[in-house]
């Protein structure tokens, strides 16, 4: 029994920085030319190459500021992050929380109580993030884990304490 394993073998780059040009390789094994292992013939790689394969995370995040149950401003904030080999998880939340800070409008008119009641907990010395990103890993019954995505509003905390009306809420949902 013959068997070719594999016939070509793909090595992914998540890395843009790495130049692909002319990176396949074959290999021509004469046809009479095979290697024994288990009683099976086994004939190798005929050829392998990188291919650029970036993971990507990508969503948007719909942001919502209530006052007394009543909205006083919605924005969608389409935050997204591509993956090198060497990004860590942390790298990835952090620039979810860069990303959010940058293309979040607190300028918008009817956002003037939430720049109030943030002007005045800096004066008593408190600053709370209005959303933050970070993740959990959770122990599954086998006893491996999987890595939980969180978003929570700090600021929901802090106004709740201090009988503050304002709150965040927020929903994530896919791109299209």
């Amino acid at each position: 029994m013959y068997r070719q394993i594999p016939l070509s073998v793909a090595f992914s780059s998540e890395n843009p920085d790495v130049k692909i040009k002319g990176n396949r390789v074959t290999f021509k094994f004469p046809t009479d030319w095979i290697v024994n292992i288990n009683e099976e013939k086994y004939i190798g790689i005929t050829s392998m190459y990188i291919t650029r394969a970036f993971r990507k995370v990508d969503f948007i995040l719909q942001v919502e500021i209530e006052n007394d149950e009543q909205s006083l401003s919605a924005q969608n904030i389409h935050i997204y992050k591509y993956f090198k080999d060497d990004t860590t998880l942390l790298q990835c939340m952090i620039s979810f929380n860069e990303m959010f800070e940058k293309k979040f409008n607190i300028e918008v008119q009817t956002l003037q109580p939430l720049r109030e009641f943030l002007a005045q907990l800096k004066e008593e010395g408190s600053q709370p993030q209005l959303i933050d990103f970070h993740y959990e890993f959770n122990e599954n019954e086998d006893g491996t884990h999987d890595c939980q995505f969180v978003v929570f509003s700090p600021f929901n905390e802090v106004a709740k304490k201090k009988e503050n009306p304002l709150r965040i809420r927020f929903q994530i949902s896919e791109t299209k």
